[in-house]
């Protein structure tokens, strides 16, 4: 099958793939898509498998609605590995450890620069970074997040796009200072009812955020005393009476 580019398995009752099964076939196979409740883990025979997609993708790996509990560490061979979607996998909040594990050698994937994590119904903010170091777009919606673990995190100067709207943060939680060259950060429809003084202190290379759809009150007159670089301020549907000082005082601001 020379002509053969992309190769669908939706919808399907498939539990194993076998090593060989797309031999001959590798080298021009640019899609595989695997959507199917029938993998609670990836098959026994995991490391060929995922080497497997190492030489079928050279830029772009995807398993959308894949039922997993944890990532496996076979992953971190992919060192061509581009973009990653692990979103809809509800047994992520079962797994009893972080479902990112250290890569070994350390190093990890440093080629991967987005990930969509998003719909997968987790209460907790995971670290990522110890398996994907170099992140750019980080999409993380849809979730039941509600708790970030700041002492898990060191400081990261890759990621510059974080999408964290329809959670369930009731406020902006500290451990999202680590990300020290972050531009844009979405976060509308949650919970939150205040921000205060230092919640965005680290955040100095913000241009854009959007905090619309939260019960917010009251935001503090320092409350982006770090962020002059705002330019957009979604503060739409708040529950709000009047403009925060806090953001007369940007000066690069135009919406």
């Amino acid at each position: 099958m020379n002509c053969l580019y992309t190769i669908l398995l939706n919808d399907n009752y498939i539990s194993q793939i076998d090593e060989n099964a797309f031999r001959g076939i590798e080298a021009h196979i640019t899609g595989l898509y695997l959507q199917t409740n029938s993998f609670h883990y990836l098959p026994e025979n995991t490391g060929v498998f995922i080497v497997f997609l190492y030489h079928v993708f050279t830029h772009f790996f995807m398993i959308p609605l894949l039922i997993l509990a944890q990532i496996p560490n076979a992953i971190c061979v992919l060192s061509a590995l581009y973009k990653l979607d692990l979103h809809g996998n509800y047994f992520f909040n079962e797994s009893k450890s972080d479902v990112f594990e250290p890569c070994n050698p350390i190093l990890g994937t440093p080629g991967v620069r987005i990930i969509n994590y998003s719909d997968n119904r987790v209460d907790y903010f995971p670290n990522i970074f110890t398996m994907f170091p170099r992140v750019l777009t980080l999409s993380m919606y849809n979730n039941s997040m509600r708790f970030m673990d700041e002492d898990m995190f060191e400081e990261n100067v890759y990621v510059e796009s974080l999408h964290l709207h329809t959670n369930q943060f009731r406020r902006i939680p500290n451990g999202l200072n680590i990300f020290k060259k972050l531009i844009i950060l979405l976060r509308q429809r949650h919970l939150i009812e205040n921000v205060d003084d230092n919640d965005l202190i680290g955040l100095r290379s913000l241009t854009i955020i959007n905090l619309a759809h939260n019960p917010i009150q009251f935001i503090t007159n320092k409350a982006f005393q770090s962020n002059i670089h705002l330019t957009t301020v979604d503060l739409s549907h708040t529950f709000l009476t009047s403009i925060p000082a806090a953001v007369t005082m940007l000066p690069a601001l135009q919406t």
